[in-house]
């Protein structure tokens, strides 16, 4: 028996890989899980099963323990770049997880599981499937009316790129507004942040709007109305799950159809593809011009924008080093403007604003400089990232995994 709940404590740690994919696929199967059928975790499955039968075959029972253990500690100190969190809905599902392992190790013997984790993960995220849901769909209500019940006011950012950086900037620029940390820009996500912060203190909140597949934007929408709107920009960003260019078009989109008359929409002038959206809704619609703009000069320290509003000059400097600081600043500076607040105040503002981690964030170690861009995959930032570094006269050395989807 404690052989058993042993041998079975160790397989549900083998199957972290598995709930790891499994959580980035948003505990959605279907948008890309079955990949793990073909990577080295499930060839090293195969291995640990021929070395455990073949233990089992010569060896007493007891021993056969070891080899499952020596690979878990193994896959223990293997680094990943998005590690598993271990969430209260994982938790529930390894607690699942070990209790089908054992069942199998009691009643027959766990060397039969071990190529079988990944399917044995798909079992225990079935089973816990109902209560996960009617935990989600209660926390999201709570969201719904905590929001419905505050005066705050809704500004919705969707793009396919470029919406973290935008959402930092606006937040601290925008005077009496708030806004989640990092890339928070799911339902559930959205839902927590909402529930354990006091939005009575803001006017304005402001949330990011993530998508992989045709209705995401809309849902969002649906669950967390918005009166003002943002589009950062569209490329062929999560084709795997778009299939099409026109999907993508077609779900942004969808940001501009849910809003309301009395709301407006900025979108940035300098992506030609938001044009294609020029004619949905029937809210106000603003595009941003780079023709305000009368110098940018860029360091590595920085980037200092010389722009022209209402027949004055003002001169703002940005930490960020990036080209597209320009468009996202000048997305930002339409934003509060059209709330009313004055451009004085917007430049005011700037002195508080900081690189969002991971965006072209740069830092310095006493001996070089480090341009850390390493939450980008898509077309357009890739570009934007080759072309920022063209434009230092330095000796440069880039490091890269390549463009994911």
């Amino acid at each position: 028996m404690i052989l058993d709940l042993l041998n079975a404590l160790l397989l549900a740690i083998l199957s972290f890989e598995c709930f790891r994919t499994l959580q980035a696929c948003s505990y959605m199967p279907q948008r890309g899980y079955c990949k793990i059928f073909f990577s080295k975790y499930s060839l090293l499955l195969l291995i640990l099963q021929v070395v455990a039968v073949c233990c089992r075959l010569f060896l007493p029972l007891w021993i056969t323990t070891v080899p499952l253990a020596m690979t878990v500690a193994i896959t223990l100190f293997i680094k990943r770049k998005c590690p598993l969190k271990l969430t209260k809905r994982i938790w529930r599902m390894l607690i699942t997880q070990t209790a089908l392992c054992f069942c199998v190790c009691h009643f027959a013997t766990y060397h039969v599981v071990i190529l079988a984790l990944p399917l044995t993960t798909l079992i225990s995220w079935i089973i816990c499937l109902p209560l996960d849901l009617v935990i989600a769909n209660y926390y999201l209500k709570k969201a719904q009316a905590k929001l419905a019940q505050s005066s705050v006011r809704v500004i919705a950012i969707t793009g396919s790129y470029g919406k973290t950086s935008t959402k930092d900037m606006l937040a601290t620029l925008l005077d009496d507004s708030v806004a989640p940390n990092g890339s928070c820009n799911t339902p559930l996500g959205i839902a927590k942040f909402i529930n354990v912060n006091d939005l009575s203190k803001f006017k304005y909140l402001i949330l990011e709007f993530g998508a992989r597949k045709v209705g995401d934007i809309r849902k969002l929408c649906k669950l967390f109305p918005h009166t003002y709107g943002v589009l950062t920009g569209l490329c062929e960003q999560h084709l795997s799950t778009f299939k099409t260019f026109g999907n993508i078009i077609q779900t942004k989109g969808e940001l501009i159809d849910t809003l309301p008359k009395n709301g407006f929409c900025v979108l940035n002038g300098a992506d030609r593809n938001l044009q294609l959206l020029g004619n949905r809704g029937i809210c106000e619609k603003k595009f941003t011009s780079s023709s305000v703009v009368e110098e940018v000069q860029s360091t590595l320290c920085g980037t200092e924008i010389t722009f022209i509003c209402q027949s004055q000059r003002y001169k703002v400097s940005l930490p960020q080093v990036s080209n597209y600081v320009v468009d996202t600043f000048l997305i930002c500076l339409a934003v509060c403007s059209l709330l009313g607040q004055s451009v004085e105040d917007t430049v005011k503002n700037t002195v508080k604003v900081k690189q969002t981690p991971h965006r072209m964030e740069v830092s310095y170690n006493g001996r070089f400089y480090i341009v850390d861009d390493g939450y980008n995959g898509n077309l357009n930032g890739v570009k934007n990232c080759c072309q920022t570094l063209k434009d230092f006269d330095n000796y440069k050395i880039a490091i890269t995994q390549g463009i994911v989807e």
